[in-house]
């Protein structure tokens, strides 16, 4: 028995919308305008076998063996709307066609046996809508219990393409073909912004190349290779990522901790891994307990050098009270100030003792604008080491080096809390743990920690920055203004240019029919 039917309708109101989005699995589309996809359903036979004809005249077949496929069993293909690129398969599809499978047992549920898999088949006289030569077939995976993958083990011809060992996994399952390339979603696209205050705020790390280390806790921006374990705490408890991640080159262990549900960006090299064997390419994702497969390869996520040089810029407006040392000093300063060294000055303390709530929202910096090498001494607060905690901390001590090449703490070979923002450096930090974010061209943090200790944006900061972008629409919207100003009475000028040079043939006219009239008289 088979059922056919086409529910193309135009969807009118905004309570049939939501019906919709409630009634659709995760991983359907709609097409385009609100008009329901073409929709075939049909049954099983008692061989494992059942098909359906689309409106478009493409057949689709699926097969199983009959052990495990009883007959009755249902079978429902719904196309998927292909005319804007979208995100899956860890990266973006074009140009494609797709459909849903959903097969149903014969209680009406989605059909899960994990000890089982199908295969689709999707044919059509005169060809499929799509170049064969640069297309990949997208399913369900088997390697990927959560998601979708490039179906390596597919056969694709111009009339014909064959995607088999597609899990029975108790869901719709979408079956693409198109052309397959890494995603263009982007830092900037995704909300991140090219400011100190957002980075420290917002990731442990932000590096244009690499980073050692033994662990990190948070979210990371690591434009080259991250040669240590990335998320996740050490001791109970979690702490979820609210902002995407990206490694540009080797990914450590190829395992991130999010604890949240937060996708994850990944470079060409992955990339390349990946796309010579997608079903052995082993990465995964960590919500605790869970695993999930949310990761993609961007082609160029981020350009590091334009954020770090904004930050450079940004930091180095920053001037504070030109300070007095001496060697072996340990030096007192008070939680909210602005305090300026030389390298040389910096170098020569035994320690910066912190005077005041450590944990305060009041911006606390430490500069050295010299080119030279950086040391930072010993880090105290209220003359005690800071606990080493992996999370939940608030930290607005920031140390700004804007010019230096080389930043560490190596000399000192304690913890060190505060965030260093260095962005054009290659930094080593040794100790056990850095509390904070690190901003820098590199980071050398071999058998040390990274704790996530969280910039506080102030109100203030917030709705300043509120206001500047409400001044530029402002002053856009004004220039725009004046723009049609300037037309309307060019316009108008032009208009009365217009006239006077009418008035003016007129006139001539007139006294040429005049002349004519009068030489005509004297004759």
């Amino acid at each position: 028995m088979n059922k056919k039917f086409s529910t193309k309708k135009m969807i009118a109101c905004a309570s049939c919308i939501t019906l919709v989005a409630t009634a659709v699995s995760p991983m359907s589309f709609i097409h385009k305008n609100n008009v329901w996809a073409d929709v075939a359903e049909s049954t099983f036979d008692g061989l494992g076998f059942a098909s359906v004809t689309m409106d478009d005249g493409t057949k689709i077949s699926v097969s199983a063996h009959w052990a495990y496929v009883q007959q009755g069993f249902g079978l429902k293909v719904t196309s998927i709307d292909m005319n804007n690129k979208k995100d899956i398969a860890h990266g973006s599809v074009k140009e494609g066609v797709g459909y849903n499978i959903l097969i149903t047992d014969n209680n009406g549920q989605a059909y899960n046996n994990a000890a089982a898999t199908y295969e689709v088949t999707i044919e059509k006289n005169g060809g499929l809508s799509v170049d064969t030569n640069k297309i990949k077939a997208i399913s369900a995976s088997t390697h990927n219990s959560s998601g979708v993958e490039i179906n390596s083990n597919a056969i694709i011809e111009q009339n014909k393409v064959v995607v088999p060992m597609i899990p029975f996994n108790g869901k719709e399952n979408p079956v693409v073909l198109g052309e397959w390339e890494p995603t263009s979603t982007t830092y900037s696209s995704l909300g991140g912004e090219y400011s100190m205050e957002y980075i420290l705020a917002n990731y442990n790390v932000f590096l244009k190349e690499d980073m050692k280390g033994s662990h990190m806790v948070g979210p990371h921006i690591i434009g080259g290779t991250a040669n240590l374990s990335l998320g996740g705490l050490s001791v109970g408890g979690k702490y979820p990522h609210k902002v995407p991640s990206y490694v540009g080159v080797k990914a450590g262990n190829k395992e991130i901790v999010t604890d949240s549900d937060i996708p994850v960006y990944l470079g060409m090299s992955e990339y390349n891994e990946y796309i010579s064997n997608p079903q052995g390419y082993n990465f995964v994702l960590t919500n605790t307990p869970d695993t999930y497969y949310d990761y993609y390869f961007a082609s160029d996520f981020v350009d590091s050098d334009a954020v770090l040089n904004a930050v450079k810029n940004q930091i180095s407006q920053l001037e504070g009270t030109d300070m007095n040392t001496q060697s072996g000093m340990n030096l007192d300063v008070n939680i909210g100030g602005r305090y300026e060294f030389t390298a040389a000055q910096l170098a020569e303390l035994s320690s910066i003792n912190f005077v005041g709530d450590f944990q305060s929202d009041k911006d606390t910096y430490i500069i050295v604008k010299d080119q030279s090498e950086v040391s930072i001494p010993i880090i105290y607060s209220n003359g005690k080491l800071m606990e080493s905690i992996e999370s939940g901390m608030t930290c607005n001590v920031v140390f700004v080096f804007p010019n230096a090449a080389k930043v560490s703490n190596e000399q000192s070979g304690q913890a060190i809390s505060g965030h260093i923002v260095a962005p054009m450096a290659d930094v080593t930090l040794r100790g056990g743990n850095f509390n904070g974010c690190v901003i820098a061209k590199s980071l050398d943090a071999t058998g040390t920690e990274g704790h996530m200790w969280n910039y506080k944006i102030s109100e203030t900061e917030e709705e300043t920055s509120k206001v500047e972008e409400t001044s530029k629409v402002e002053e856009t919207s004004k220039v725009e203004e004046t723009s049609k100003v300037e037309e309307t009475s060019e316009v108008e000028e032009t208009s009365k240019v217009e006239e006077t040079s009418e008035v003016e043939e007129t006139s001539k006219v007139e006294e040429t029919s005049k002349v004519e009239e009068t030489s005509t008289v004297e004759e």
